[in-house]
C-alpha cells in the first residue's frame, strides 16, 4: 500500500517548472551564470545558458554537443541575424511566450527554421496566416516556398489568385521569384478582369530588373490566355510592347490568336477556357435596412444601381433581413455584418461570381450600428452597440476578419467608444468618424487607425456633431454627408463636410442635400458620390442624390425600388449578364 509520502511525491507541479525557467530568464537578463555569448548583426551580443538553448534548439544542441570540450565562455557567431529578432527568439526559448508583430514575423520564422527551434515555426505560421494581406502575401508566399511550409503556401496562393490585380500592384510583387510568379499566373482559377491584367503584371515584373529578367518573358507570356484578349488590345497594346517586339516566339503566339479570331463576331475572342472572363460593369449594390419609421421591418431586399445609365436591377435577396448592419466589399465579395438585434453575430456575404449569398464565420460578439471597411484584403468592423455575455454597451472594440482563413481577430480599440459612426479608408489609414458615445452624446470627433502599427490617433474634429452620417472618399478627400446632431427629427442634417488629408482640416461644403437625411447608404463612383435612401423628418426615403465633386452641388438622379434607412451601399464590379436584360 502506497504511503502518504509516495502520493505527495507522485504529484507534479507544472508551475514549479515554469518558475524555474522564469528564474533562468531573469539570470539571462542579469548575466548570471551565463556561459555562451551570441553575436548578431552589428556586433551586438546576447548572453545565455547553453543548457537552455540546447533544450530548445536542435542547432544549438548539435553545436554544443559536437564541441564537447567547450571553454567556460563560448561565442556563437550569427552575424546575419537582426538584433530585434534575437530579442524575440530568446524570450520565446526561456518563457514559451512571444509577442509577434507583422514587421518582424517573417524574420523570426526564417531564424526559427534555421535554428530548429521546436514549436516556434508553428506559432509564427499561424500568426502570418492570421495577418495575410495584400502587402504581405507575396513575401509570405516566398518564405513558405523556401521553407516548404505547404499549408502556408497554399493559403497565400489562394489569396493571391483571388486578389491578383490588387496584389500585383503592391511593391512586394516586383521581388517575387520567377517560378512562383509562373505558378500563380498558370492556374485556371486566377481572378482577373481581363487577360490584359496578367500581361501588364508580367511587363511590370520584368521591367523592374530588365537586364536579368528579360530572358523569362517568353515563358511567362505563354501563360497568358491570348484567346481571351480583345483583338484591338492585342494589336494596339500587346504588340506595341518593346519586350514583345523583340521576341519572335511571342509574335507567333499573338499571330495565331489573331488568326483564330477571324470570322468571329465582334472584336472580343469568344473561345473561352476554364479561366473564362466575364465582362463586368461598375454598379452600386444596396442591401437591408428599415422599411419605415412606424412599421419596423428588417429588409432582405437587394438591388443594384448602374450609374452609367441610371438603371436598377434586382439581385438575390439576403437569406436573413438586416438593419443596423455594417457592410464592406473585400476581394470582390460583399460582406454584411451585424443587425439591429445586437446579439446577432451573423455574417452574410454576396459572391458576384455565383450570384448568391452565403454565410461566413460569425463575429466574436454581436453588434449593431457599427461601421465596416475593407483594407488590404481584410474586413475591419468598428465600434457599435455590443452584446456580450456580461453586458450590453457602446463599444470602442475593433475586430478584423481574414477571408483567407475565415477567422476573426481583435485589434487595438478606438480611443472613444462609438455607435452610429461612419468609416472610410484613406492614405493607408482607417478613419472612424462621429457617432454617439456611451452617454448618448453626439460626437464631432474623428480618429484614424494605422494597421502597420496597430495604433489609433486623434485627428481634427468636424464642425458638426454627427451620428448616423454617411461617408465616402472622392478625389482623395473624405466627404461626410448628413447624419443627426440630436435625437429629435429636427436634428437631421443636410450639410456636408470635406476632410483634406494634406491640411488635416475639415471644411463645410456650400451645397447641402436636397433632402436632409441620416442612416443613408453612400459610395463614390469616379468623381461622384451617390447617397441612397435614409431617414428624413417624415419617414424612410427612396431618393438617390448625387454630389458632383467639381460643382459641389447635389442633384436627385433616381429613386430606389424601395424606401429604406439604415440601408448599406457598396460599389461592386458585377458580371454584365446580371445587369443587362
Amino acid at each position: 500500500m502506497a504511503s502518504k509520502c509516495d502520493k505527495l511525491l507522485d504529484k507534479s507541479d507544472i508551475s514549479h517548472a515554469s518558475q524555474i525557467l522564469g528564474k533562468m530568464n531573469d539570470f539571462r537578463k542579469e548575466g548570471v551564470l551565463c556561459d555562451v555569448t551570441i553575436v548578431v548583426q552589428g556586433g551586438r551580443q546576447y548572453v545565455a545558458h547553453r543548457t537552455v538553448l540546447a533544450a530548445s534548439s536542435h542547432y544549438f544542441r548539435t553545436l554544443f554537443t559536437f564541441n564537447s570540450k567547450l571553454e567556460a565562455s563560448f561565442d556563437v557567431q550569427l552575424e546575419w541575424l537582426y538584433p530585434e529578432a534575437m530579442d524575440f527568439i530568446l524570450e520565446y526559448i526561456y518563457t514559451g511566450k512571444i509577442k509577434l508583430r507583422p514587421d518582424i514575423a517573417e524574420v523570426i520564422l526564417t531564424t526559427a527554421a534555421y535554428l530548429f527551434i521546436e514549436g516556434l515555426p508553428e506559432v509564427v505560421v499561424q500568426f502570418l496566416q492570421e495577418h495575410l494581406n495584400l502587402l504581405s502575401c507575396f513575401s509570405i508566399l516566398s518564405l513558405a516556398d523556401e521553407h516548404s511550409l505547404d499549408a502556408l503556401k497554399s493559403s497565400c496562393s489562394r489569396f493571391i489568385r483571388a486578389n491578383f490585380v490588387q496584389a500585383s500592384s503592391c511593391p512586394a510583387f516586383l521581388h517575387l521569384q520567377k517560378n512562383l510568379l509562373e505558378e500563380v499566373i498558370s492556374t485556371d482559377d486566377l481572378v482577373v478582369a481581363s487577360e490584359g491584367d496578367v500581361f501588364h503584371a508580367i511587363v511590370r515584373w520584368i521591367s523592374h530588373d530588365l537586364e536579368n529578367r528579360a530572358c523569362h518573358f517568353t515563358e511567362l507570356f505563354s501563360c497568358i490566355q491570348l484567346q481571351d484578349i480583345p483583338r484591338d488590345v492585342l494589336i494596339n497594346t500587346v504588340a506595341r510592347e518593346a519586350l514583345f517586339q523583340r521576341n519572335s516566339t511571342c509574335t507567333a503566339l499573338v499571330q495565331e490568336a489573331l488568326n483564330s479570331a477571324l470570322g468571329r463576331e465582334g472584336d472580343v475572342l469568344t473561345d473561352l477556357t476554364k479561366r473564362s472572363l466575364t465582362e463586368r460593369v461598375d454598379a452600386v449594390v444596396i442591401c437591408g435596412g428599415n422599411s419605415g419609421k412606424y412599421v419596423i421591418q428588417s429588409l432582405k431586399k437587394v438591388a443594384c444601381f448602374v450609374p452609367s445609365d441610371e438603371k436598377w436591377f434586382d439581385l438575390p435577396d439576403m437569406p436573413r433581413g438586416q438593419t443596423g448592419h455594417a457592410s464592406a466589399v473585400c476581394n470582390g465579395v460583399l460582406y454584411s455584418t451585424g443587425n439591429d438585434s445586437c446579439s446577432c453575430r451573423v455574417v452574410q456575404c454576396y459572391d458576384t461570381d455565383v450570384n448568391a449569398w452565403g454565410l461566413r464565420a460569425s463575429m466574436p460578439v454581436g453588434r449593431r450600428y457599427a461601421a465596416a471597411v475593407a483594407f488590404h484584403g481584410q474586413v475591419y468592423v468598428l465600434g457599435g452597440f455590443l452584446h456580450k455575455a456580461d453586458c450590453k454597451c457602446v463599444s470602442s472594440d475593433v475586430s478584423r476578419y481574414n477571408p483567407a482563413v475565415d477567422t476573426w481577430y481583435p485589434v487595438s480599440s478606438m480611443n472613444c467608444a462609438r455607435e452610429g459612426l461612419c468609416a472610410v479608408v484613406l492614405d493607408g489609414s482607417i478613419f472612424a468618424i462621429g457617432g454617439c458615445d456611451p452617454d448618448d452624446n453626439y460626437l464631432s470627433t474623428v480618429e484614424k487607425y494605422e494597421p502597420q502599427h496597430d495604433l489609433w490617433t486623434k485627428v481634427s474634429p468636424m464642425f458638426k456633431k454627427r451620428a448616423f452620417a454617411s461617408a465616402a472618399v472622392v478625389n482623395n478627400k473624405i466627404l461626410v454627408i448628413g447624419g443627426r446632431e440630436s435625437k429629435h427629427d429636427s436634428g437631421i442634417l443636410g450639410s456636408c463636410e470635406l476632410f483634406d488629408p494634406v491640411t488635416g482640416q475639415w471644411s463645410l461644403q456650400p451645397g447641402e442635400l436636397i433632402t436632409a437625411r441620416c442612416a443613408a447608404g453612400a459610395c463614390a463612383v469616379g468623381d461622384k458620390v451617390f447617397v441612397f435612401g435614409g431617414e428624413s423628418e417624415d419617414d424612410a426615403l427612396d431618393t438617390v442624390e448625387c454630389w458632383n465633386a467639381e460643382e459641389r452641388q447635389w442633384s436627385t438622379v433616381s429613386h430606389m425600388p424601395f424606401s429604406a434607412f439604415h440601408v448599406q451601399a457598396e460599389t461592386l464590379c458585377l458580371p454584365k449578364n446580371l445587369v443587362v436584360k
